[in-house]
């Protein structure tokens, strides 16, 4: 997920990352997971910041504002 993030420059979640085809495993206790791109004052993606959490719908909206603006 971190890595569609940075190709695309878009944000990626996944309420259930078993539902989510772009998932790769890292730990197993995972259920939820986000990536935000992180741009440069060109626009560039330069990193991603990236959320897991072990329950499935962990973030909420709210969650996802606030990494969008972190990112930012």
């Amino acid at each position: 997920m971190v890595g569609l993030a940075a190709a695309t420059g878009n944000r990626v979640a996944a309420a259930d990352v078993l539902l989510a085809p772009e998932y790769r495993e890292l730990f197993a206790s995972t259920q939820s997971e986000v990536a935000v791109p992180i741009r440069d004052d060109s626009g560039r993606v330069r990193a991603v910041l990236n959320a897991e959490w072990d329950q499935r719908d962990a973030f909420s909206e709210s969650d996802l504002a606030v990494m969008e603006c972190m990112a930012a």
